[in-house]
């Protein structure tokens, strides 16, 4: 489940990045949206490793010598993943709505 969500979120994160794009060409200022993906692709990235962590840690439960306190590290991990999907995704979120924000000045200036 959290596998998916990551590649969800890296899926709207090429999506916005390619709206970010068109409005760079058009010649739309763009720095507040840009500043807004970095902070998501940061919190993605990050997600991402901690999954792979928590994929190693449960490996490790069923090989390791103290597999309960294996467990609640892995337990904590997810918790800090699920902490980082969250972030990635308001990241996210407030970098479209800069972009609905540069759309609406763009149109208006466009209807000028």
């Amino acid at each position: 489940r959290l596998e998916a969500a990551v590649e969800r979120l890296n899926k709207l994160m090429a999506r916005v990045e390619s709206r970010i794009q068109k409005f760079e060409e058009r010649g739309v200022d763009v720095t507040d949206a840009q500043e807004k993906l970095q902070k998501a692709r940061s919190a993605i990235t990050e997600a991402d490793f901690k999954l792979n962590a928590a994929r190693g840690l449960v490996e490790d439960i069923l090989s390791g010598e103290d597999p309960k306190k294996i467990f609640e590290n892995a337990r904590e991990t997810v918790k800090s993943t699920v902490i980082s999907i969250k972030q990635a995704h308001r990241a996210l979120v407030d970098s479209i709505v800069a972009l609905k924000g540069i759309a609406s000045l763009d149109a208006t200036e466009e209807d000028e």
